[in-house]
């Protein structure tokens, strides 16, 4: 699975990381089929809110499916 991290103004790369564990009695893993960045990413990607890296963007999104042990349905909270 990859994700995009900021490493600090202007500067982003893709980078590997673990696939997420199986959830657990109370949580859903979900599937999403495209991620956006949000205006607070932008305003960081261009330094206007300085933070320290690495920053992992992108946590708007459009889900597909959802995995869970319970899960009966799925609803925003």
């Amino acid at each position: 699975m990859q994700r995009l991290v900021l490493d600090g103004t202007a500067k982003v790369h893709w980078e590997e990381v673990d696939d997420p564990a199986p959830p657990g009695p109370d949580a859903a893993l979900v599937r999403p089929v495209i991620i956006a960045t949000c205006d607070l990413d932008v305003a960081v990607l261009r330094g206007r809110y300085p933070l320290e890296g690495p920053y992992p963007f992108g946590h708007e999104g459009i889900v597909a499916d959802t995995r869970s042990p319970s899960a009966t349905e799925c609803r925003p909270l």
